[in-house]
């Protein structure tokens, strides 16, 4: 014969059905409750789960009763975030400059007192501040991050980054455009005969760390053109010293340009 279900599971099941068929506005008010899954006998399933309805039981293997579903829940939603882009920060930008500019790009003639005495520094002390890591935008929806997770604010790129930025592109620009301009024609990193797209396009791709391919980046067109424009009008110079620093200026511009494009220090 089989065995009647205990009272005390009797009353439970009764005092359970009364409380979800009554006011439910505790539950409404608090939207972040997984809900419950109330498991009476057998194996615990542990809580959170979906529930469709009132009611639905089955007998375990020992005839006592089990309720398996007790009220319509939501599981806690999660929002879709990735980590936002950041800017580089000095160490990483170091990575990026070195093979380009060589070990030493702040040494020069009329050099600040600190590279003098610290010649292998790509930047000093209050530069290397102003280059901290910081977000520059928000999250974007792509993967999965709890909702309490803690995200940066969004941020602006300050012209402190910009202008530190600049700085040792600038002096790496110079000291390479230079050493360019006593090399053979040809030969250089970046001087050559003729500003050419391919061969911007192939130093564009040195400073973003990036495989060169069939098509250039997007912009290679737009800084060729420009320093084509620059060469040219240097070249209608007729003084002779005047023409040699606007044509090295339209070089080191160029060179500027590239070394701090936002694809260089936004990862």
């Amino acid at each position: 014969m089989r065995k009647q279900p205990d009272l005390q599971w009797v009353t439970l099941i009764i005092i359970l059905f009364t409380a979800t068929c009554g006011p439910k506005s505790s539950v409404q008010e608090d939207k972040q409750v997984v809900g419950l899954r109330a498991v009476v006998g057998g194996s615990d399933k542990g809580l959170g789960g979906t529930a469709n309805s009132i009611g639905n039981t089955q007998q375990n293997e020992n005839g006592a009763p089990v309720l398996r579903e007790i009220f319509d829940s939501k599981l806690q939603t999660k929002e879709l975030f990735m980590p936002a882009p950041t800017l580089l920060e000095p160490k990483a930008l170091e990575q990026v400059y070195r093979p380009i500019f060589g070990p030493q790009p702040r040494v020069k003639a009329g050099a600040i007192a600190f590279f003098v005495a610290n010649p292998g520094a790509f930047f000093s002390p209050s530069e290397r501040e102003m280059l901290g890591e910081m977000h520059v935008s928000g999250p974007e929806k792509i993967s999965f991050v709890p909702q309490n997770t803690l995200l940066r604010k969004k941020q602006g790129l300050p012209a402190t980054y910009l202008a530190a930025l600049r700085a040792v592109a600038s002096d790496g620009c110079k000291n390479l455009v230079n050493a360019d301009l006593l090399a053979p024609l040809g030969t250089g990193v970046i001087v050559q005969a003729r500003v050419d797209a391919s061969d911007v396009n192939q130093l564009l791709g040195r400073f973003i760390r990036k495989p060169i391919l069939e098509n250039h980046f997007n912009g290679v067109d737009g800084y060729t053109a420009a320093t084509s424009e620059a060469l040219q009008a240097a070249e209608a110079v007729l003084d002779a010293a005047k023409k040699a620093i606007l044509v090295r200026d339209a070089w080191v511009e160029l060179c500027v340009a590239l070394a701090t494009d936002p694809r260089v220090f936004i990862r």
